[in-house]
């Protein structure tokens, strides 16, 4: 449903009392429709009303991909993000082509058919809008989504086998996983099913008693705890392709028909494998490729029969569907003739034939058009007067209009700016979140919010809600104004993803193979968990495998010294030799290291306090002109990292911030709204990049943004003639220049500044020593701000808390336009028709080839197939300035395709550039493929990526689960936490340097954050500890009650989750959090076994054991030992009178005699420790009395 108080509710109200609307809705009762011209500004406002009052399904068809796009956003503009509102997203790929879409695109058609096959259950139905290609896609049948089954709709209360839902669902497309955490994901564990239902924010978690229902709950994928009651759930399909679903016998004629004839033997015997594979329900790499076999059914077989069709431009709709046609045609026939498909192999598109005789037969459609020749019926929309920031203008437009008695709707996201702008002219504007009714003729109304465009439509009558004409005569137009007339560009509110959370929130997971580091031991690999029979019970042990094949056996309660090595994938540890004095050694360089690093920043941290800087004023009225016409919603963080650097920019010391984030995060914003700040308040900008081409690419973009402003910005680097960096140096000493954009060459003698204020450095890793040195000196004498591209681990951060000001930015800028991922076999067409489409649309290509030997015959290749692109090669053996130029031509879109290694991973950003193609991605880690997409989509047009592996060859298991965790496009999930925390590594070692990464390399990064920070508090108290490496931690205390305590394998059967719980519950402190996870278990996993009982048991006597500076408690026979670390002395007499006669007390001793007890002993185990903690108490407290 559409939010009630959008701006929605005044202009349907509008819309719906245009006599051309009436005349509209006359024509559905007395025809099948007719052709209506509307201008293209407009058409989302008119379809929306069309659907709102007919109260029918509609479908919209436009003839592009990118229509389809538009017209969905317009219309979530104008009616809200939680509308019924679907996008029936296409994979927009040549037909018969081995390619894998991508999970988002694929789970977002499911949706809109889901919601089309239950429109009929729905309060509001649905309003879908999809492209010709998206239509004539083929999908499941209707029946796939009915939800009135037994096993598709799940009510609590409902009997029903928890073996026959996985088996249906399993057929519905959903895999079985270690945890649910993506949609499409289900997983058991024993009388508890979750499942993530397409269509659903969160997963659902179904708790079963036998074969009955007892409850339904949704749950948080990040924490997997429950939170929200539900009464029932209703399953759809998790995939569009599903072999188990289909008719049987249309499935054996088309097999039987395909005729491999002309097929090569390779072909025929891998296609007859892999259909063979997924009749019997297997997985197959690349599924889609048999969509025409499988799948027979358009969406307008989901349509309801009341539904509305809307063909948007139906000459360009035929148009699109006949080159579809023809493309699908072509293809067909240069694969058969190839080999590489058999005769009569189905099509996975309908053709315009079968499409126009639905059409034909269906009742209620509409044709829509921006010409007004080709219609029957005219809206009287026009464009609205652009001012492209010139406000004067746009004010003097405004008090015009308002003379005219015109009313003026404003929908900006700069209202309160633009009513106070109005108000120094005595124009009164209301600032509203919401408009339910027109304003006032001659008056204006500001409505908080973002449009895509605005218009202009004749008022020629206006009547009350129940339809009663309240003024006949004319009485002036309605203008609606957008952000994009005003200021010539607007906000993009980028939409979040529902669950985008810090990876840093995510624990690691240890898996038998991962390397650990044991705090005592060293560096080993885990291999597993093996579990011993010994003193009458099982007890499980961690197998740590070490150099020369020794191996250590780590018992359960011990498993919190054991942790992940979190280092680079492409640097494995070396195992540690047991026995040597080789880890106690490492240990204690890494310790030293750790402490001058720790030094060299304390003591650079105490210069800056000591010196005086600039303390800047505070913001100007341009400086909020200048963030105003940002052309995003910030992020969060984007926010934080700007209040950070102005509160030290407006400080007395100088400032040393560095902000970290991928490219695309919004860093750069950051330093422009800082140097914007400084040039206001009379200083000079250096901002220092590593590469000629970065210095070019902030140059233009710095230029753009202050282009309206008094301010000059330069360049100097070795792209300058001499003459122009004679200007440039020249403009620097005198002060013409006010912000420096540049190389290294900007911090050479012979560069003076006039009054230099603040300094940016991006990427400071990149330079040289001596540069450094420079940058450490320039730290102490004015504000400098350092940006980094890589994201940066949170344990550093906190590491470095108060002697290193960072600000993370972690949180995505969620474009509304996800990157389409694809991966596919390489082919001639598939590497010509992706460099085409970018080409045809003005962008530019990356293919990324990481192989130099042999990267100039995929030169010659693409030049072969694509003649008319301008292609150009770039990789690390060319020489510097070659590289640059090469680089600098590119940015400047002097070339079409960039072929190159993967030196672009990093730093370039370049929004001309949206089609990126990998070739050989089965080679590339996930760390680098997560990195190399990131370079696209940067601009406002759809992104593409195409993951090429070879044809005909099978991809190594490890290659195939990375693209498939690339292709999720999610941040939840093992894979992509590998991925960032690969990339943190590499960002932690570029920010500490080369001494800090081999120390990183020799322990592991959290061992090494862990050494860090103690470096850094014993310098800030000025306590130290001896160099001599650590013994066991005083809180080792050692509980042994003899009795079975462990979480049992049937129980938790996941290995590695099992162990998370084993270390969560060993590093337990204190009583609250033992309740947290004692909680989550029972949520997670059910009712406890008597083992785990214990187990939870033995930590509540360790959690208070520890409270109390116990050593150990341990029973023997009769008697329970409680060691104490700490002669009771003289207490000893109080001691044995509080805990009374069931206990003897002696002074480092007391022993419980369970044979005398009423109680068990248990219990009275727990009330002993809580009496001691009860005695201590007492005690101090009549000591501090003294």
């Amino acid at each position: 449903m559409p939010r009630e108080g959008s701006m929605l509710t005044a202009l349907a109200q509008f819309v719906k009392d245009l006599p051309q609307f009436q005349g509209l809705l006359q024509t559905f009762t007395s025809s099948e429709g007719g052709t209506i011209s509307v201008l293209e500004a407009a058409k989302a406002i008119v379809l929306g009303t069309v659907w709102r009052e007919l109260n029918v399904p509609l479908l919209v068809v436009t003839p592009q991909p990118e229509d389809a796009r538009h017209l969905f956003d317009q219309l979530l503009e104008y009616w809200g993000e939680d509308a019924s509102i679907h996008h029936f997203t296409e994979f927009e790929a040549l037909p018969f082509e081995r390619l894998t879409p991508d999970k988002t695109t694929v789970h977002q058609r499911l949706r809109t058919l889901g919601a089309l096959a239950n429109a009929r259950h729905a309060e509001l139905p649905p309003l879908v809008v999809t492209s010709a290609s998206g239509i004539a896609l083929k999908t499941l049948r209707p029946e796939a989504f009915e939800t009135d089954g037994r096993y598709s709709t799940v009510n609590k209360g409902d009997t029903v086998s928890m073996d026959a839902l996985l088996s249906h669902w399993t057929e519905m497309g959903y895999r079985m996983e270690r945890t649910v955490e993506i949609p499409g994901a289900m997983s058991r564990r024993g009388g508890i099913i979750d499942i993530f239902p397409i269509g659903y924010d969160r997963p659902v978690r179904l708790d079963f008693w036998g074969d009955y229902v007892e409850d339904v709950r949704t749950f948080d994928p990040i924490s997997q705890r429950s939170d929200e009651a539900l009464n029932l759930v209703t399953i759809t399909p998790a995939e569009e392709l599903l072999p188990a679903l289909a008719v049987r016998e249309e499935l054996d004629q088309i097999i039987g028909n395909l005729d491999f004839t002309e097929c090569t033997e390779t072909a025929k015997g891998r296609i007859g494998e892999e259909i063979a594979l997924l009749m019997l329900g297997y997985h197959v790499e690349d599924s889609d490729f048999y969509r025409g076999i499988f799948n027979h059914n358009p969406i307008l077989d989901f349509l309801p029969s009341n539904c509305l069709v809307v063909l948007d431009e139906p000459l360009e709709v035929e148009h699109s569907f006949k080159d579809l046609d023809t493309r699908t045609a072509e293809m067909q026939q240069i694969k058969t003739k190839r080999g590489e498909l058999p005769g009569n192999f189905p099509s996975p598109f309908l053709s315009w034939s079968e499409i126009s005789s639905w059409l034909e037969t269906q009742h209620r459609r509409l044709a829509v058009t921006r010409w007004s020749g080709e219609a029957s019926m005219s809206f009287p929309f026009l464009q609205t007067t652009s001012y492209a920031g010139h406000l004067d203008s746009f004010v003097q437009d405004i008090q015009q209009r308002c003379s005219r008695s015109e009313r003026v709707i404003i929908v900006s996201f700069h209202g309160q700016r633009l009513r106070e702008i109005l108000q120094d002219y005595d124009i009164g504007a209301p600032l509203t979140e919401d408009l339910f009714n027109l304003p006032e003729p001659g008056s204006v109304v500001i409505v908080r919010g973002s449009l895509d465009e605005g218009w202009v439509a004749p008022l020629t009558q206006h009547k009350d809600p129940k339809g009663k004409v309240l003024q006949e005569k004319d009485d002036g137009s309605l203008v609606l104004f957008s952000d994009v007339e005003i200021f010539g560009t607007r906000k993009v509110n980028r939409s979040r993803r529902k669950f985008a959370t810090p990876v840093h929130d995510l624990p690691p997971e240890i898996l038998p193979g991962s390397f650990v580091v044991h705090v005592d031991h060293g560096v080993a690999k885990f291999t597993g968990m093996i579990t011993m029979h010994e003193t009458g019970e099982d007890r499980e042990y961690l197998l740590l495998e070490y150099a020369e094949d020794d191996k250590l056996y780590v018992p359960m309660e011990l498993s919190y010294r054991v942790g992940l090595f979190v280092g680079a994938s492409d640097h494995p540890p070396s195992l540690t030799r047991l026995g040597s004095q080789e880890w106690a050694n490492a240990k204690s360089r890494v310790k030293k290291a750790a402490k001058e690093m720790a030094e060299e920043l304390l003591s650079l941290y105490s210069q800056r306090e000591a010196s005086q800087g600039i303390a800047f004023g505070e913001d100007t009225l341009w400086q909020q002109e200048i963030e105003d016409a940002f052309p995003y919603v910030e992020t969060p963080d984007q926010l934080t990292a700007i209040t950070d650097v102005k509160f030290d920019m407006e400080g007395s010391k100088p400032m040393d911030r560095l902000v970290c984030g991928d490219v695309g995060y919004g860093k750069t914003e950051v330093a422009l709204r800082a140097a914007f700040k400084a040039v206001a308040h009379g200083y000079q900008v250096a901002m220092l990049v590593p590469t000629t081409v970065l210095a070019q690419q902030q140059h233009g973009t710095f230029a753009e943004r202050l282009g309206p402003y008094p301010i000059k910005v330069d360049v100097l680097s070795r792209f300058r003639s001499q003459q122009e960096v004679a200007q440039v140096l020249k403009g620097l000493t005198d002060g013409s220049v006010d912000i420096c954009i540049g190389t290294h060459r900007l911090i050479q003698k012979d560069v003076n500044f006039k009054n230099l204020g603040l300094v940016v450095i991006d990427e400071e890793h990149r330079f040289g020593v001596a540069h450094k040195e420079r940058l450490k000196q320039m730290r102490t004498e004015v504000d400098v701000l350092t940006l980094t591209a890589t994201p940066i681990p949170r344990t550093l951060n906190m590491a470095l808390s108060g002697i290193r000001d960072m600000s993370p930015m972690e949180t995505p800028p969620e474009e509304r336009l996800p990157i389409k991922t694809y991966v596919s076999e390489d082919s001639d067409e598939l590497l010509r028709d992706a460099i085409l489409r970018e080409l045809d649309r003005g962008g530019q290509v990356y293919v990324v080839h990481n192989r130099i030997f042999n990267i100039a015959h995929l030169a010659d290749r693409i030049n072969r197939l694509v003649p008319e692109a301008r292609v150009v090669m770039a990789h690390g053996r060319m020489h510097e300035e070659q590289l640059e130029q090469v680089m600098a031509e590119f940015g400047r879109a002097e070339h079409d395709v960039l072929l190159c290694t993967t030196i672009i991973e990093s730093g370039l950003d370049l929004p001309n550039v949206n089609t990126l193609i990998i070739d050989r991605a089965d080679t590339l880690g996930l760390a680098q493929l997560y990195q190399l997409r990131g370079r696209v989509g940067r601009g406002r047009n759809r992104a593409y990526c195409y993951l090429l592996i070879p044809p005909n060859r099978r991809i190594t298991e490890g290659a195939q689960k990375r693209l498939e965790t690339i292709l999720a496009a999610t941040e939840l999930g093992a894979g992509f936490r590998i991925a960032m925390k690969d990339l943190e590594i590499r960002g932690a070692g570029q920010i500490l340097g080369t001494q800090q990464s081999g120390s990183i390399r020799s322990v592991g990064f959290d061992l090494y954050s862990q050494i860090l920070s103690t470096a850094v508090e014993e310098l800030k108290s000025g306590e130290t500890t001896p160099d001599e490496p650590e013994g066991p931690p005083q809180e080792d205390i050692i509980v042994n009650l003899k009795i079975p305590s462990r979480i049992p394998p049937s129980y938790i059967e996941d290995l590695t989750a099992r162990l998370s719980f084993y270390q969560r519950l060993n590093r337990i402190r204190d009583l609250e959090t033992l309740q947290e996870i004692r909680d989550e278990l029972w949520d997670r996993f059910g009712a406890f076994p008597h083992e785990l009982h214990n187990l939870l048991y033995v930590i509540r006597v360790r959690v208070l054991a520890l409270a109390v500076n116990v050593g150990s408690v341990a029973r023997e026979g009769h008697f329970v030992a409680i060691r104490l670390t700490e002669d009771i002395g003289g207490a000893r007499a109080a001691l044995q009178k509080e805990l009374g006669p069931e206990v003897r007390v002696g002074n480092h001793l007391i022993r419980l005699d369970t044979r005398s007890l009423e109680r068990p002993w248990g219990q009275v185990l727990l009330e002993l420790l809580e009496g001691i903690a009860v005695f201590r108490q007492r005690m101090a407290d009549i000591w501090e009395a003294q």
